[in-house]
């Protein structure tokens, strides 16, 4: 009977192995799900996120800005304060004095000039004076605008450059030229017929450049016919001017 017992051995550890395997099966399967409800369980609830809506808009009133505040009177017109050639004291272009003043203008709340003095002299008294009165005279200012937005009185400084100036024509003149202008509105063959007195500085110049400063250019072109072909044109140009006392006029 010895055989037997082997085999009864055998027999019940089979049975029982899978027994066993199946027990460790189940209990790992247990402690994953309870590990994930541990977690579910910790983590927080998951909140909707909101989108914070814009500030309504600010409106910030802003007070338009106060012209001229706090700055020196300025002139209505330049041109009226500036002095012309016409009032180039005779004495002064007699001998050809010339210079720069500065000068300051006591400015009433209301705009007007009450005072005006030298501060930096021309060197010449006739110039110096003949500013002030010019701008005393002809002097309109907007006036300088105090911290109460309100008119009040100023000081304006400004300054003036006297130079002799010729008027265009200084005096009676002849110039006569021919040239040719071929097909290709290009000048040649120029000649000066006459040329009497003398001229005004910018012709002068332009004609020691090129003799023929009224031929034209390319840029203009040539004369042409009926048919519209380039044609060459011999061209005499004169020009006269002649510097007189005016006529008296005749008494009443």
């Amino acid at each position: 009977m010895k055989p037997i017992a082997p085999i009864i051995a055998l027999s019940v550890a089979a049975l029982t192995v899978p027994a066993v395997a199946q027990d460790t099966d189940r209990a790992t399967a247990q402690e994953a799900a309870e590990a994930a409800a541990d977690r579910v369980m910790k983590e927080p609830p998951v909140e909707a996120k909101r989108v914070p809506l814009p500030p309504p808009p600010v409106e910030i009133a802003i007070p338009p800005p106060s012209p001229n505040r706090n700055k020196a009177p300025g002139p209505k017109s330049f041109g009226m304060m500036r002095p012309k050639q016409a009032d180039y004291p005779a004495a002064s272009w007699a001998v050809g004095h010339e210079g720069r003043v500065r000068y300051e203008v006591e400015v009433s709340a209301e705009g007007k000039p009450t005072s005006c003095a030298i501060t930096d002299s021309s060197g010449h008294k006739e110039l110096d004076d003949t500013t002030c009165a010019i701008a005393m005279e002809r002097g309109e200012f907007r006036p300088q605008i105090g911290e109460d937005h309100e008119p009040v009185a100023g000081k304006y400084k400004g300054s003036f450059s006297w130079r002799k100036r010729e008027p265009e024509f200084a005096n009676s003149f002849r110039f006569k030229a021919r040239f040719l202008l071929d097909e290709k509105g290009e000048a040649s063959e120029c000649e000066i017929l006459t040329q009497e007195g003398k001229l005004p500085r910018g012709m002068d110049r332009s004609i020691e450049r090129e003799p023929c400063p009224f031929g034209g250019s390319s840029r203009r072109g040539p004369y042409r016919d009926e048919n519209g072909v380039p044609v060459a044109k011999r061209i005499t140009v004169e020009i006269a001017v002649d510097i007189a006392e005016p006529e008296a006029k005749p008494e009443d």
